[in-house]
């Protein structure tokens, strides 16, 4: 304790320290990791195939990962490099710890993922496995009669094919009871090799039953049976839409379609405001001007409109990629991160140790990276937090208003669809839920850059 007591407080500890005085900060950062590890494994949450099922031959596999996309892959990268950074940075003592050895690590373990990302071609099977698992349920029932023989042979297949009129989720199941009802045909020849089927489909549903699935069995995107069911019915914990798919489901990768933009667009915003601000900021002069008369005709655009008809501007191939959308909004929603670094450059390059720094001939690259960018970062954080929660809202918007990814599931798009289905009856929990989503998501984003801005100038 006493060598606790004599360590040297860093930036960081003191940061979070004042930081986490307040439980609303404390409760943001809770909010953010929860949205942050919903995205990340958001098919492992909710998606209809299993984790790991046992074949019939008794090899293992997993249909989950078999078909995982690139999105799927980064997602899981960035979590597991988030939480090796953040482990190595805590676990190794101050006078260890190393930004190059963190960031080193963190690069690695990113890379692994961009490889199979990269390299992975998603096998997306047409089986529906909890639509299987149902209907060969049905199917054993069948069998069950069959071997009963307690109904005339013309009354067995009369409701055979009343129950196959009846499904049609599952291939496999359909072919099944057609197969039984050529047997059926052959009389008492046929009884031993409907006793073989019958046996067959209880060991195939034992591999479905006994497989691990997601805690919620439905794929956001796959139209269902059931109609505008309310929440808690037909295991739909929160309902399902007027197509069938799962409310709980969208929920989940509408999370990660949300924070992907928002933190997609961040990340290019900050980019550019660093690259334009530094420059124009620390050099002056013509580039000044120039970096500034650039920023201004930009800030000029209208953004909302720009986006609405920027579809239009794109090949018809190119409409559906989400990384369009995060693309345009960076190069729409930078000129007031670079105008705030040009701010804070010209005012930290007149300090002394930035003077002292340029007096002992250090080049204008060390000068920047080492004394001028690290003033520079925390509000440009800040204003990054505020940025990323107008993100989630504008991304939402769009989405509302038909633009993005059909493919993929949004909380603007799930509002836009419980709109329309209020005129077809009961559809309170469509607007509900995912209007919840995008307000907890933005006031996660500008309580965590409300309580920075108050951490990094305590006196104010």
């Amino acid at each position: 304790m006493l060598r606790s007591m004599l360590r040297p407080e860093s930036f960081a500890d003191r940061l979070w320290r004042r930081f986490s005085r307040e439980w609303p900060a404390v409760l943001s950062v809770l909010l953010l990791v929860v949205l942050f590890f919903v995205a990340a494994v958001a098919p492992f949450l909710s998606q209809d195939r299993p984790i790991w099922i046992i074949g019939s031959k008794g090899e293992g596999h997993s249909p989950l990962l078999q078909s995982f996309a690139k999105l799927d892959w980064f997602w899981l990268g960035l979590l597991a490099s988030t939480v090796a950074g953040l482990l190595s940075w805590r676990i190794l003592p101050t006078k260890r710890r190393s930004m190059a050895l963190t960031g080193g690590l963190v690069v690695a373990i990113m890379t692994v993922f961009l490889y199979l990302a990269v390299t992975s071609k998603p096998h997306h099977e047409r089986r529906r496995y909890l639509t299987e698992s149902i209907e060969r349920q049905t199917l054993l029932n069948f069998d069950r009669k069959l071997s009963a023989e307690e109904q005339s042979t013309d009354a067995l297949i009369d409701e055979g094919i009343e129950l196959t009129n009846e499904l049609g989720g599952s291939q496999a199941v359909t072919l099944a009871f057609f197969e039984r009802f050529g047997l059926m045909a052959k009389g008492p020849e046929g009884r031993a090799q409907l006793r073989s089927l019958a046996a067959e489909n209880i060991a195939e549903l034992d591999r479905l039953k006994n497989a691990v699935y997601p805690p919620n069995r439905f794929d956001p995107n796959l139209p269902g049976r059931d109609s505008l069911v309310t929440p808690g019915e037909a295991g739909h914990v929160l309902g399902c839409d007027q197509q069938g798919r799962d409310v709980l489901a969208r929920l989940i990768f509408g999370t990660r379609t949300a924070l992907t933009v928002a933190l997609g667009a961040v990340f290019l915003i900050a980019i550019l405001g660093l690259c334009f601000g530094l420059i124009g900021g620390y050099f002056g002069g013509i580039l000044d001007q120039g970096t500034s008369r650039i920023t201004e005709v930009v800030l000029c655009l209208p953004a909302l409109a720009i986006l609405v008809a920027a579809p239009a501007w794109v090949p018809r191939e190119w409409r559906d990629n989400q990384a369009l959308m995060v693309v345009f909004l960076g190069l729409i929603l930078w000129p007031q991160a670079a105008r705030l670094v040009r701010n804070e450059v010209q005012r930290n390059k007149h300090k002394d140790h930035v003077r002292s720094a340029i007096a002992l001939g250090l080049g204008h690259r060390q000068v920047i990276l080492r004394h001028v960018l690290p003033g520079c970062v925390p509000p440009l954080l800040v204003s990054l937090g505020l940025t990323a929660g107008n993100l989630i809202l504008l991304e939402s918007s769009l989405s509302f208003l038909g633009l993005g990814p059909e493919d993929r599931a949004s909380w603007g798009r799930m509002l836009a669809e419980a709109r329309e289905a209020a005129l077809l009856g009961n559809a309170w929990h469509l607007a509900i839920f995912p209007g919840l989503a995008v307000v907890i998501c933005m006031l996660t984003f500008n309580m965590i850059s409300q309580n920075f801005e108050r951490a990094l100038n305590p006196r104010r």
